[in-house]
């Protein structure tokens, strides 16, 4: 049963208002400078700040990475915004002192109430 354009906005106020209302955090996005010898490097700003945001662990859910022949271990998240919030997994996320990376995110939702991510703490 599909329920009214106007449920649809009651529901969403009462996720923004309710929900999402346990923190906030700033979006940022990179971008590529070049260099003199045909590399370069990215740099990161913030394209939002004061972002009503919730992030919740992911229990047991972690990605392994190998760097240098080390292994490294990074905690899983979730990290839910506004419902029509720009994020995607080219943006980083700072939520107070620490950094995430988005690995993933779902927008497959009809009726989306907020917009949810897999995210990844930078350490």
């Amino acid at each position: 049963m599909a329920i009214s354009v106007a449920e649809l906005a009651l529901y969403r106020n009462i996720i923004e208002d309710v929900f999402l209302a346990t923190d906030t955090c700033e979006i940022w996005t990179r971008e590529w400078t070049a260099d003199t010898m045909g590399g370069g490097s990215y740099s990161w700003s913030a394209e939002a700040t004061a972002v009503p945001c919730r992030l919740v662990p992911r229990g047991i859910i972690t990605r392994e990475e190998i760097s240098g022949g080390k292994v490294t271990v990074h905690d899983m998240f979730e990290l839910s915004v506004h419902w029509d919030r720009d994020i995607d997994e080219t943006m980083r996320v700072v939520i107070g002192d620490d950094t995430y990376e988005i690995a993933h995110t779902d927008d497959e939702h009809t009726e989306r109430l907020s917009r949810s991510s897999d995210v990844v703490r930078i350490r």
